[in-house]
């Protein structure tokens, strides 16, 4: 609105605003008396003091308008200022009442600091995100000179703890100068003030009290030592002079010998004798000195010698043993004897006899040893030593290489457990002392003879029995010499070693006691194969085990598998019939037997034809028309020849035949989006999931449905419905996290799909796959190494860490991956990598190493 023009003109004279509407102006008495008045009469004077007041009264009212007026009319002076320090900032002022908050700062620690909030500005935030976790990850060479300044501080905290005031030791010295004069013969006393002032470093006085304090408490030895320790810096006269003076009133004090000792050249070594034979004339029982007088001795007699005496004055268990050490069979026994004798609640005398026995006899039994020890222990006491101290005992005899007395004194160990617990407890120990093989696998021993139809025992007992085995192979190879050719290294190899021989003579032991159980007869073949490296062993022991189990399929399969892993594909053909014969009722044989069919047309052997093999899979889908498996394996001989049609009409079969099965919807889903046709494959994945909705492979194929057909919209909208029927499926999890592109957005989804699948090794290692594809390979390999140890039978897990030593590891670290698939391989059974190339026709022949190396080159190509 615009400002009206006569609002900045002057005012008409006399104008008075207001008036025109009835208003009254303001004016005092002065200016009204100018006026006349209308009716006359108001001026006239009135000769009284009335009057008077009056004109009084209005002067003084003139005078405080006048003085309002005039302050009116000042300029307003500034507000006073408060008392606040203003302190100057970048930005402007911060005032007294906000500089106790600022100085409130210097308290927020670290962690406080990072835990704020961040500002709502959320430009470039990922940028930023990014370089932050960038700047955290760095690491810089910190200098020498953190460390040196670290080592000054403490050093100078020392000297200040020495340098201590002089105020503080004066007041020191008079408590102790106190005490002195008080317990004048308490050594205490006068070894803290020498002390005191040897911090100083007032060494003459701190000799000077120590002397005085010899004097006053000649008795007591630590009082001499502390006057020797401050006197060694004086030739070695001055100190042998005081402790000659300390041996004249202490004659029984084993430390001031044993310092007196110590004083002599260490070279002369008869100077050294004499002190020891003079202390043993006042402490003739001292174990200590008998001891350091044998060390000074050189020849074995005169060691000997002194032991003897030593036995016949000390009951210290440690001479005894070095006596019969030292000593031959026949003395040793003797001096055992009289040990056993003396020492009659001693159990470390039988022990010791068990070890003699088994050094000097070498083809002495654990059974001759263990009934000795059985004679020990009713002579010594069964409560003597508890059972840990028996084990203890058996696992250092195992340490010095007694093996036959640790197995005896396992075994008399273990009878002392009551009945009711016994199983548990020898279970318990056994795990205790896993570390020590032969303790461990002689406990086992005990467990199969007390329970010899226990099954978990056997298998305990074989695997500490093979660790061992492994053991003294691997330093059996230390020892041989590197120079051996390979005709030397083959002899030594083909011998069957002697840890292995007790480890068969256990297994036919167990299959004795057990004969209608197939686990110990396959173990055993599997060990005589792989171990010992005899075939023929290993084909003999399955062949009796066929003919007293004819109808265990395991074993059957496994001669088959025997057969197939040496290159004799005809006698595993041949087997394989065999089998079938005797075993037509079990669908698994069938499988199997057309599996290694589909192999040898697939190598073109002449004993097997394509027509057998359509045969053989057409009669095992009569004799067992609800098996999955053998449409699926009729399916993919069907696609070998090419017969598209055939395939598709067989798992349209398989599928009215096995309606909860989702193998045979996937297969037919993934047959007919290879054919073109992904209407066909996702209205069959629809009606399957209509009737099996709780199917993960069922959702994951029809995800992988949309993905393939670029429609990533309605893939995602799959997961989620997914999700919500499978929370916890590590399969749907995954693919909820291939849907992320960002990242930095992925964190917190990790978090949840650990969460909602409670660690699953699938998770575990799909986190680590995108890490790898990331160029992130030490995260990936860490996450690598967390699903591998989670499940080691899961064979992606071993693939990947294949992939990540292929590289970036040595090649040690690989040849190590090698060897262990190799002792796991039978056992690995998890993965779709793996069990794609473990299934494949091609690869029924290859080798741990080999299918490894394929699997990881699966996983490569699928991630590229």
């Amino acid at each position: 609105m615009e400002r009206k023009a006569f609002l900045d003109q002057e005012a008409p004279p006399g104008y008075v605003a207001g008036v025109g509407r009835g208003a009254t102006g303001f004016v005092t008495s002065a200016q009204s008396a100018r006026f006349e008045s209308a009716f006359g009469g108001e001026n006239t004077e009135v000769p009284d003091d009335s009057g008077l007041l009056a004109a009084n009264d209005d002067d003084e009212a003139d005078r405080i308008y006048q003085e309002i007026d005039r302050r009116l009319s000042r300029p307003k002076k500034e507000e006073k200022a408060t008392p606040g320090v203003e302190i100057e900032t970048g930005t402007g002022v911060i005032r007294h009442e906000f500089s106790t908050l600022k100085a409130g700062l210097a308290s927020v620690s670290v962690d406080e600091w990072a835990a704020l909030p961040e500002a709502a500005d959320i430009t470039r935030k990922n940028k930023r995100q990014r370089l932050l976790d960038q700047q955290s990850q760095r690491t810089y060479a910190a200098p020498d000179t953190l460390i040196a300044s670290r080592a000054q501080v403490a050093e100078i905290d020392k000297w200040a703890e020495q340098e201590a005031a002089p105020e503080d030791v004066e007041r020191r010295r008079a408590v102790l100068s106190s005490l002195r004069r008080t317990e004048p013969h308490r050594a205490s006393s006068w070894i803290a003030s020498a002390k005191l002032e040897e911090t100083v470093l007032n060494f003459g006085r701190a000799k000077a009290l120590i002397a005085e304090g010899c004097r006053r408490a000649p008795h007591n030895e630590t009082v001499w030592l502390e006057s020797v320790r401050l006197h060694r810096s004086e030739p070695t006269k001055v100190c042998k002079n005081i402790i000659a003076e300390a041996l004249r009133a202490n004659t029984y004090s084993e430390k001031l010998w044993m310092q007196a000792m110590d004083l002599e050249n260490p070279h002369d070594v008869v100077s050294r004798k004499k002190i020891a034979m003079k202390a043993l004339e006042y402490l003739p029982e001292n174990s200590k000195l008998w001891q350091t007088l044998v060390d000074l001795e050189d020849t074995k007699e005169d060691k000997i010698r002194l032991l003897s005496k030593a036995t016949d004055l000390c009951s210290d268990w440690s001479f005894w043993s070095a006596l019969v050490a030292l000593s031959d069979y026949g003395d040793a026994r003797a001096v055992l004897n009289r040990a056993r004798k003396k020492l009659t609640n001693e159990p470390r005398v039988w022990v010791a006899a068990l070890q003699l026995e088994e050094r000097e006899k070498a083809d002495v039994t654990v059974k001759r040893l263990s009934s000795m020890l059985a004679k020990g222990m009713k002579e010594v006491g069964e409560d003597t030593w508890d059972v840990r101290k028996w084990l203890d005992e058996a696992s250092q005899a195992e340490k010095d290489g007694f093996f036959k007395s640790c197995a005896a004194i396992v075994e008399n160990t273990m009878s002392l457990l009551s009945e009711e617990t016994r199983l548990n407890q020898m279970i318990q120990w056994a795990e205790t002392y896993a570390s020590s093989p032969k303790t461990a696998s002689s406990i086992y021993e005990s467990i199969t003879k007390f329970y010899p139809h226990n099954i978990s025992s056997w298998t305990a007992l074989f695997a500490s029995l093979k660790k061992e085995a492994e053991i003294s192979r691997n330093s059996t190879q230390l020892e041989l010499s590197a120079a051996a050719d390979r005709r030397e290294n083959k002899q030594t190899s083909s011998q069957t070693p002697k840890d292995l021989q007790q480890l068969y003579s256990y297994y036919e032991n167990a299959i004795s006691l057990n004969p209608e159980l197939a686990l110990f007869r396959l173990m055993y073949a599997k060990d005589k194969w792989i171990l010992g490296e005899d075939v023929a062993g290993a084909r003999n022991i399955l062949e009796s085990a066929s003919q007293q189990l004819p109808t265990n399929e395991k074993i059957w399969l496994a001669r088959v598998k025997l057969e197939v892993r040496n290159y004799e594909y005809e006698q595993a053909f041949r087997l394989s019939n065999e089998a079938l014969d005797a075993i037509n009722t079990e669908p698994r044989l069938w499988y199997k037997h057309i599996h290694l069919l589909r192999f040898c047309v697939y190598k073109q052997m002449d004993f097997v034809s394509q027509e057998d093999l359509l045969q053989k899979s057409s009669t095992a889908l009569d004799l067992f028309p609800d098996n999955y498996k053998l449409y699926l394996q009729r399916s993919q001989i069907l696609l070998d020849i090419e017969d598209v049609k055939g395939a598709r009409d067989i798992l349209t079969v398989g599928a009215r035949k096995c309606t909860q099965t989702a193998e045979i919807h996937v297969a037919t889903a993934e047959l007919d989006l290879g054919q073109g046709f992904p209407a066909r494959a996702r209205a069959n994945l629809d009606s399957a999931l209509l009737e099996n909705p709780k199917s993960e492979k069922l959702w994951e194929c029809k995800i992988r449905l949309e993905q393939t057909e670029n429609d990533m919209i309605t893939a995602r909208q799959l997961v989620s419905k997914a999700l919500k029927e499978l929370p916890s499926s590590p399969v749907i999890w995954l693919q909820n996290l291939s849907m992320i592109q960002k990242s930095s957005h992925r964190k917190n989804a990790f978090l949840d799909a650990l969460k909602h699948t409670n660690n699953a090794t699938e998770v575990l290692l799909g986190i680590g796959v995108f890490f790898w594809l990331e160029g992130k390979f030490s995260k990936a390999k860490a996450w690598f190494d967390r699903a591998l140890t989670a499940d080691r039978k899961n064979g992606d897990a071993w693939g990947w860490n294949y992939c990540f030593f292929t590289k970036m590891g040595p090649p040690q670290e690989k040849d190590r991956l090698l060897a262990e698939v190799k002792d796991d391989f039978d056992d690995i059974n998890k993965g779709k990598a793996w069990i794609s190339v473990t299934k494949d026709k091609a690869n029924l022949n290859i080798s741990p190493g080999e299918c490894l190396k394929l699997v990881a080159e699966k996983l490569l190509s699928t991630t590229a």
